[in-house]
């Protein structure tokens, strides 16, 4: 595919040589030069990658950020007509990735029993759904800075490969206090699929949302325990009744 800027320069060729008045004929076009067209209408912001380097770069959609919006992110190109709908929402899904931060629920009543990925798996529907190439989530109470999913041709299987935040690591070997509950979450990844990767925590499993909605469930678990328990001046603390170390919120959100 052309890099958009030549793609420009042929649409603004294309419409200076069109003297009609008539509708000009987008519809006619190559499949190839009107996916180009599409392309500049339904990429999201530029990204330069993640951390480790030498990715590519991305072009994301935020579909959850730091405030609760769980709106409609489809292109308004996508509302033309039903051809241009389909073309344009299969490029929609397949090039860009999406984010969704699990942490900004805490002021937020969220009134379903399913994690936000899997309800906006829904509301999206399952043609599109088949045209997703790669989500991340973030969740600051799980110390999680990166959670990538990347898909292949058959949805609902693919990858995780779990990165975890800076003050992960900063808890585990600088912060003695914290590191039992820095341990304890490493374990609780491992247990549940996760494998040692190159520099993360990978998983190649059959169906993701089972995976996504177990530390969803995983998370509200530890936000939910409101028991009092000892060591109030500390950042965590383990809660015996629920068996889970509590995150106590000293900074805000995390990296």
């Amino acid at each position: 595919m052309s890099s958009p800027p030549r793609a420009r320069a042929k649409l603004v060729t294309i419409v200076r040589r069109s003297r009609s008045p008539k509708p000009f004929p987008f519809l006619s076009l190559p499949a190839e030069l009107r996916n180009q067209i599409y392309s500049l209408c339904i990429l999201g912001r530029p990204h330069d990658g993640s951390s480790s380097g030498g990715t590519p770069p991305t072009n994301l959609i935020c579909v959850v950020g730091s405030r609760f919006c769980l709106g409609d992110h489809q292109p308004i190109v996508t509302r033309i007509n039903r051809q241009m709908r389909h073309e344009a929402l299969s490029l929609f899904y397949r090039e860009n990735v999406f984010t969704f931060n699990f942490d900004c629920d805490r002021d937020t009543r969220w009134p379903y029993p399913h994690d936000f990925f899997s309800h906006w798996l829904g509301i999206i529907g399952p043609s599109n759904t088949r045209n997703l190439r790669c989500v991340k989530i973030a969740s600051p109470v799980l110390h999680v800075r990166n959670l990538t999913i990347t898909f292949g041709d058959s949805f609902p299987s693919g990858k995780l490969a779990l990165e975890m935040a800076g003050d992960f690591f900063e808890n585990t070997w600088i912060r003695p206090e914290q590191r039992q509950r820095s341990l304890w979450l490493l374990e609780t990844f491992l247990i549940n699929g996760f494998e040692a990767g190159e520099g993360e925590l990978v998983a190649r499993v059959e169906d993701v949302t089972e995976m996504v909605d177990l530390l969803w469930r995983f998370q509200k678990k530890i936000e939910g325990c409101s028991h009092p328990v000892p060591g109030l001046g500390k950042g965590t603390d383990y809660c015996e009744k629920c068996g889970v170390w509590r995150f106590r919120r000293t900074r805000g959100t995390l990296d």
